[in-house]
C-alpha cells in the first residue's frame, strides 16, 4: 500500500509539473508568440454561442485539420478574452485588424497569417474574412495569401 501511494504521488507530481511547464500559455499568448516568431497559420476568432461558428468548426475546420496546409488556431471569445470586449478589441487593434472599437466585428472571422503578417483576404482589402468559408475557398485563400 505504501509503495502504491508513493508511486501515485510521483505520478501526480509529474502531471502537475507537466501542466505548469507545458500548459502555462493561453491561446492568445500562443498566437502572439507565433506572430512574433514569424510563423504562418490560420486564425479563426469564434464564439461558443454562435451557430454559424459551430457549423464552421464542426465541418470546414474539422476537415481542414485532417490535412492542414498551415497550423490552425481558434480563439473563442469567451475563453481567450474572458468575455471582455476590451481585451478582444485591444488584440484586434494591436494587429491592425480593426481601426477602433466602434468598427463592426462579427464571428466567425478567419485570418491568414504568413510569416507573422496578417494578409488581406476579405472584401475591400480587409485582413479578415467574416462568416463561414467553404473548405476549398479556405485552402485557396491560404495558397494565394
Amino acid at each position: 500500500m505504501k509503495k502504491f501511494l508513493t508511486i501515485t504521488g510521483i505520478i501526480v507530481a509529474a502531471l502537475i509539473l507537466g501542466i505548469i511547464l507545458l500548459g502555462g500559455k493561453s491561446q492568445v499568448e500562443k498566437v502572439e508568440k507565433a506572430i512574433e516568431d514569424g510563423d504562418s497559420f490560420v486564425l479563426v476568432i469564434s464564439s461558443l454561442d454562435c451557430p454559424a461558428c459551430k457549423n464552421y468548426k464542426d465541418f470546414t475546420l474539422t476537415y481542414y485539420e485532417e490535412d492542414p496546409i498551415i497550423p490552425l488556431y481558434v480563439l473563442e471569445i469567451e475563453d481567450a478574452f474572458k468575455n471582455d470586449a476590451n481585451r478582444l478589441y485591444e488584440f484586434l487593434i494591436r494587429y491592425e485588424l480593426i481601426d477602433s472599437p466602434e468598427d463592426n466585428f462579427s464571428t466567425p472571422t478567419t485570418f491568414i497569417v504568413k510569416n507573422g503578417t496578417f494578409k488581406s483576404i476579405g472584401e475591400n482589402d480587409k485582413k479578415g474574412k467574416e462568416g463561414p468559408i467553404p473548405l476549398g475557398e479556405l485552402k485557396d485563400l491560404i495558397n494565394n495569401a
